[in-house]
């Protein structure tokens, strides 16, 4: 016999959320505008699976794989993984060269990753933080390293559940402060893999 198990709580929305004004309301309009030109579309697909791919190779070279982690794939394209790889390469050298950068996020920004929101909340400010004196290639692979690291330390908390949207955080990010930016530089694929 199937056991009943109680509904999952659904934060209600309020009028304040539906407002205009309401980041996001923001957000999904500049979703649907973009989602609507082909070019950053793809832009932010690509965001996301480099992401994806990021987070995966991250955890296997911290040895914290785990098969109940299973961040979701799109059709990888050979773009996005020539961009992962070359993307990969690049954090992992930050991460060499800055350990302390990206290790022990929590206590860096004295915040108890307590819940899914709270982590969401940290990758949107230090994302912010992290691209608020402009973007450059340098700046957003620094991103992506720092959303390997913060799901790694999840990871190693035992609270894995809190970063298995990571992708679609960084599709959302992307939306909002960088296609615009990496469109005008011809794409991924064109500065990215250059060596």
């Amino acid at each position: 016999m199937a056991t009943l198990q109680r509904p999952k709580v659904v934060k209600r929305l309020s009028w304040q959320d539906m407002s205009p004004a309401s980041p996001r309301i923001h957000l999904t309009r500049r979703i649907v505008q973009l989602q609507g030109n082909k070019a950053s579309a793809k832009i932010l697909e690509q965001a996301k699976q480099i992401c994806n791919d990021y987070v995966e190779a991250k955890l296997d070279r911290d040895g914290i794989k785990n098969r109940s982690l299973s961040f979701a794939c799109s059709n990888s394209q050979e773009e996005a993984s020539q961009v992962s790889s070359r993307v990969q390469e690049v954090g992992e050298l930050l991460e060499l060269c800055y350990p302390r950068l990206y290790s022990d996020i929590s206590s860096r920004v004295n915040v108890p990753f307590s819940s899914e929101n709270v982590v969401h909340e940290v990758f949107n400010n230090v994302s912010s933080e992290i691209l608020s004196d402009g973007l450059n290639w340098a700046r957003i692979v620094a991103l992506y390293a720092f959303a390997g690291a913060l799901v790694a330390e999840c990871c190693k908390e035992g609270r894995n559940s809190f970063v298995l949207d990571i992708g679609n955080w960084m599709y959302e990010f992307a939306a909002l402060y960088m296609v615009d930016w990496i469109k005008s530089k011809g794409g991924w694929v064109r500065r990215i893999t250059l060596s």
